[in-house]
Parts: structure tokens; C-alpha cells; sequence
């Protein structure tokens, strides 16, 4: 750790560039505005295209901030969204650039698709008695079927329960 004398701050403030010991230094409600405040970000605007889940082009905006402005939609998300850490966001697909018309959304989806098949485990259905009543792909897609929340059926497959539903719940083994 570097020691800083409480004495070369109080010098560094009253430079008109507010640098000292390798720091920018700012007292509180004094705002900096040296060489570095001048400097020009780096972060430049990008345009943002804004589609239906039906993949129909709906506007262009200059950029996320503005998208965020009239949309009410964080651009936070939208970020997100175009970086593909969500599929969508506020309704809407969103894409970097001035986009094309439509997207095909089948192969929009395809890899979020892809990539739940390969990280999913089957799960097989079974009477109390041990009859196989029912398979499905995903403790997700039981619960959907069955019309609950995935928590049950994930219960009784990772054996926190020894049935859901009135049912026997496993994952077939691979």
C-alpha cells in the first residue's frame, strides 16, 4: 500500500489538473475537469434495432440510452439482449446495428434450443407402484406438462422427496 500525506493531497486538489501521486483527486460537489475530464470516451454510441417476437423490424434507434428513453426499457437489458446473455427483453428482440426487415426466428431460437438439449436430463414418470406411466425431456418439460412448478418434480428427482404429484418422478439414466 502506498502512503499519501494528508498534506499532498490537500496540494494536489489545488492543482488546476487535480493530479498527484499517480490519482486524480476531487473534493466532494467539486467536479474534475482536468486533462482526463477533456478526454473523449471511448464508448461510442451504437444504433440498436428493436424487433417483434415474431422477428419483424420495428425501429432503429441511435442508440441503447435512447432506446432505453422512449421505450421505458433498460439498457441494461437491451445490452444484454445483443450480446446474447437474454434471448429478449420489455417483449422485444434487439440487435446491434441497423438491421435487416425480419429475422428468422427458428434460427434465432436454435441455439438456446440446442444448447437446453444438451444440458437437460430425460425424466421418466412412474405410478406409486412403479409402472412407467410417462417420459419427457426435462424436469422442465414435466412441469409443464403436468401444469406445476418445476420445483416439485426437481424434488423428488434429486430425491428431496420421495414422490410429487402422486408420482414416482426419476432421470433415465443415459
Amino acid at each position: 500500500p502506498c502512503k499519501i500525506s494528508a498534506l499532498t493531497i490537500y496540494n494536489d486538489i489545488d492543482k488546476p489538473t487535480r493530479i498527484g501521486a499517480g490519482n486524480v483527486w476531487r473534493s466532494k460537489g467539486n467536479r474534475y475537469r482536468g486533462e482526463l475530464a477533456k478526454t473523449p470516451s471511448s464508448n461510442k454510441a451504437q444504433m440498436v434495432t428493436q424487433y417483434n417476437l415474431k422477428g419483424k423490424k420495428l425501429r432503429v434507434f441511435t442508440s441503447m440510452r435512447v432506446a432505453e428513453k422512449e421505450t421505458g426499457i433498460s439498457s441494461s437489458t437491451i445490452s444484454a439482449v445483443t450480446r446474447g446473455k437474454l434471448k429478449t427483453t420489455g417483449g422485444f428482440i434487439w440487435q446491434l446495428g441497423e438491421g435487416r426487415k425480419k429475422i428468422d426466428i427458428e434460427k434465432y431460437h436454435a441455439s438456446t434450443r440446442e444448447h437446453l438439449s444438451s444440458i437437460s436430463k430425460p425424466v421418466i414418470k412412474y405410478s406409486l407402484k412403479g409402472k412407467h406411466l410417462a417420459e419427457f425431456p426435462s424436469i422442465s418439460e414435466a412441469a409443464r406438462a403436468e401444469g406445476v412448478q418445476t420445483t416439485l418434480i426437481s424434488a423428488a428427482v434429486n430425491n428431496k422427496k420421495k414422490s410429487a404429484l402422486g408420482f414416482v418422478w426419476k432421470f433415465k439414466e443415459r
